[in-house]
């Protein structure tokens, strides 16, 4: 019998191209999402997948959702860090959905789950480069709830589920949009202001750094933890490439072909300078190729041109 892996937020930005990386290798999918699923996201799957429509705190008693499930990979997040840092109970309320995955888990008895926690978890550095066993001291609630969710899959261990987390640096690439009110993701921020011609808002002196990573980079390395069945492991996953903000803003003028014009305002709460070591990545994937910071820029900005004209048409 076919094994099927379960993906919660399957109709993200992740989770889409997770999805398309899936069914590229022939994978089972059941996928739980909030809303009725996309067309984009339907037009992946075939007559042996599933759907479960709903709020996370229903989907999970759906008893369907688990049928033939032997790997869980846990996308779904509330993933506005400055917003929860004013109402923490928006992340709080993720947390208790992981905690109830995991209970449902040992339930129908699978065995993997994969977690996609992220960097946050380390709080502020205490060295300059940071490796999985930097003390964790997450100082806002995205990156407490993260927390919470890695210690509630140990504590599942006796239960026979073994976990794999992923604490994920600066995903970008095409999907992704800017969020109104949000200054998350910066990436696609900053893109869709420069197509507008719009000025860039940089908080703080512009030095901060950020090892952005393209989503398909991720989407393929977590295919292959599956398929090499690497449990029981904790991972930094990022790219080996430090930019800045002023230079991601300058890149991007580059390849949008315009001349930015930037404005320097406060550091805002919660954004951690944090310099991930991923040498146990690169031990784990070997060799490992990253997609080039500009040619994923360029990649994700045609994505863009072309999603905002459909918007328009």
């Amino acid at each position: 019998m076919t094994k099927t892996i379960l993906v919660t937020g399957a109709d993200g930005f992740i989770g889409k191209h997770l999805v398309r990386t899936l069914k590229g290798q022939d994978y089972t999918l059941s996928l739980m999402t909030h809303n009725e699923p996309s067309t984009e996201l339907q037009g992946m799957l075939d007559g042996r997948d599933r759907v479960t429509v709903g709020d996370i705190s229903k989907t999970l008693t759906s008893a369907d959702a688990f049928r033939d499930v032997e790997t869980v990979v846990h996308l779904a997040t509330y993933a506005n860090v400055q917003k929860a840092v004013q109402e923490p109970l928006l992340d709080f309320a993720v947390s208790q959905h992981t905690a109830t995955l995991l209970d449902r888990m040992k339930a129908h008895e699978v065995p993997n789950f994969l977690f996609f926690s992220a960097g946050r978890v380390y709080g502020t550095p205490q060295r300059e480069v940071v490796n999985e066993t930097h003390p964790l001291e997450p100082i806002e609630p995205y990156g407490a709830g993260k927390l919470f969710g890695e210690t509630q899959a140990k504590l599942y261990a006796r239960h026979g589920i073994q976990t794999t987390s992923l604490r994920v640096f600066s995903i970008y690439g095409p999907g992704q949009r800017a969020k109104p009110g949000s200054i998350t993701g910066v990436v696609a921020i900053f893109a869709e202001k420069l197509l507008e011609e719009q000025p860039l808002k940089i908080y703080g002196d512009g030095s901060l750094q950020r090892n952005f990573l393209h989503v398909q980079d991720l989407a393929s390395l977590t295919t292959g933890i599956i398929e090499k069945g690497l449990w029981g492991e904790t991972l930094n996953v990022a790219s080996d490439t430090q930019v800045t903000i002023k230079e991601l803003a300058e890149t991007l003028g580059e390849v949008i072909g315009v001349e930015p014009t930037i404005t320097y305002e406060k550091a805002v709460d919660g954004d951690i300078p944090c310099i991930p070591s991923i040498e146990k990545l690169k031990r784990t994937f070997s060799p490992l190729n990253f997609t080039p910071f500009k040619k994923g820029l360029k990649n994700y900005v045609t994505w863009l041109r072309t999603d905002r004209e459909g918007d328009i048409s």
